[in-house]
């Protein structure tokens, strides 16, 4: 039996805790609204009355586990969304979700590491609910060039490469994708989360249009470096937004992946602004995910 808090007494939170006490689960509601607190108390298998600053103080009213799972409905609220979570990552709580209103919320919940996979979609329940139910794996996408594969390495040590046209478009050499050097221990931490069990992972990358053998060349690197651990699945677009998962990891936001609706990894190094991005080797991706 698991443990749940609704932070938000709100229609679609009501919507959780009922589907999650039907569960078994333990359910646990916080709102700062008195009214709301008493008119709902018996929908929960406990009401609490605090405001978002004061949440600190829930550890001396009840016991909270690190290992409980946290559910924010702070939808209007921007200030008080982010200070909720602050205040419940400083407690050391692990599995934090929450609802948004803006591509601005959701980006600051997901620099603090906030899962912002609530929508204000009743439907969306369903889908959630069932991923809890069933114990289903978690959806990771890995990019490739600048996160498995090393293109900028492997661009400097090609022929074609030294000038011209390709100077500037390296991926557009023919070939230039069959045989890059693996970033930096890319090769044994996918290992270890495909052993974890935790997981099921998929490659999502861009491939250029006007170099169609790197369609196939990405292809066959991946079978190289990993056997058939990723066979039928590979996905090549240029819309990453588009794919629904829990985690992108991607060392760029362009082509849709800084709008991905779950969390993304920017892995890697900020070439723009000259810095590492919040995740700058494979050995923080380990860390953050296991």
């Amino acid at each position: 039996m698991l443990k749940f808090w609704i932070i938000g007494i709100t229609p679609l939170s009501l919507v959780f805790a009922r589907g999650l006490l039907n569960d078994g689960n333990e359910v646990f509601a916080i709102d700062e609204d008195s009214i709301k607190v008493e008119k709902h108390r018996q929908e929960f298998s406990a009401v609490f009355c605090y405001r978002s600053e004061d949440l600190y103080l829930l550890k001396s009213t009840v016991e909270i586990n690190i290992k409980d799972v946290f559910l924010l409905f702070i939808q209007n609220d921007l200030s008080a969304s982010l200070l909720s979570c602050e205040i419940l990552l400083r407690l050391g709580i692990k599995e934090i979700h929450s609802v948004y209103n803006s591509d601005q919320h959701k980006n600051l919940l997901q620099r603090l590491g906030i899962k912002t996979d609530l929508t204000n979609d009743q439907l969306h329940y369903t889908t959630w609910h069932l991923k809890k139910q069933n114990q289903l794996r978690q959806i990771i996408y890995l990019d490739m060039d600048g996160v498995l594969a090393d293109l900028s390495k492997g661009a400097k040590m090609h022929p074609d490469n030294k000038s011209g046209h390709f100077k500037n478009n390296p991926d557009e050499i023919i070939g230039i994708f069959r045989h890059l050097p693996a970033i930096e221990g890319a090769i044994a931490a996918v290992h270890e989360l495909l052993e974890s069990e935790k997981f099921d992972i998929f490659i999502l990358t861009t491939a250029p249009w006007d170099n169609p053998s790197a369609w196939i060349d990405k292809r066959l690197w991946i079978e190289d470096k990993f056997g058939s651990s990723f066979e039928k699945k590979l996905i090549i677009s240029h819309r990453k937004d588009l794919l629904i998962g829990d985690y992108l990891i991607d060392d760029r936001t362009a082509r849709g992946a800084g709008k991905f609706s779950g969390i993304h990894l920017h892995f890697g190094w900020d070439y723009e602004n000259q810095k590492p991005n919040k995740f700058p080797d494979w050995k923080s991706v380990i860390e953050y995910l296991l």
